[in-house]
């Protein structure tokens, strides 16, 4: 289930942030691993459009187009960002955005570095592990690196059953 569903008098501006899902990224992983990811943000993806959050593809510069294995339509165009993490790029795009749910490749580069931006820019920016790259995720080492990395460059965090890191 998507956090954030309407909030009883007030208008939240929200998103689903989906970065660096491009062939480059994704050919040298495990078909297994990158399967499991495609479907899982294809679903998230269309629940977030019948919430009404914007879904927001962001690419990385001169990587190539996000891949078409995702066919929702996306809400906005593909945002492209030159460095690491795209959250300043979001929010520049999207100002007034309040909270974004970020899913995508390579969660302890990319991934991060963008909900790191965007939390930075008072956006609440949550984290999808189980939506990241599995690959990675299931290693209970790679688990331990995520959780003092989160808490040395973004902060405060709640950690809920379904594998959602909510930024505190």
């Amino acid at each position: 289930m998507l956090v954030g569903g309407p909030t009883r008098g007030v208008k939240m501006n929200k998103a689903l942030v989906i970065v660096d899902m491009q062939k480059a990224f994704l050919d040298p992983l495990p078909i297994g691993s990158v399967d499991k990811l495609i479907r899982d943000i294809q679903e998230r993806a269309k629940r977030a459009n019948k919430l009404g959050w914007k879904v927001i593809p962001v690419e990385f510069h001169g990587s190539g187009p996000t891949i078409s294995d995702l066919t929702f339509p996306f809400s906005e165009q593909a945002i492209k960002k030159k460095t690491m993490g795209g959250g300043n790029e979001v929010v520049n795009k999207h100002p007034g955005l309040d909270v974004a749910e970020v899913v995508g490749v390579y969660s302890d580069q990319c991934v991060m570095c963008t909900a790191s931006g965007m939390v930075k820019r008072n956006v609440k920016a949550n984290l999808r592990l189980d939506h990241t790259l599995p690959y990675y995720a299931e290693n209970p080492k790679w688990k331990s690196f995520v959780k003092e990395t989160i808490e040395t460059y973004i902060g405060r965090y709640h950690k809920d059953t379904s594998g959602l890191f909510q930024i505190v």
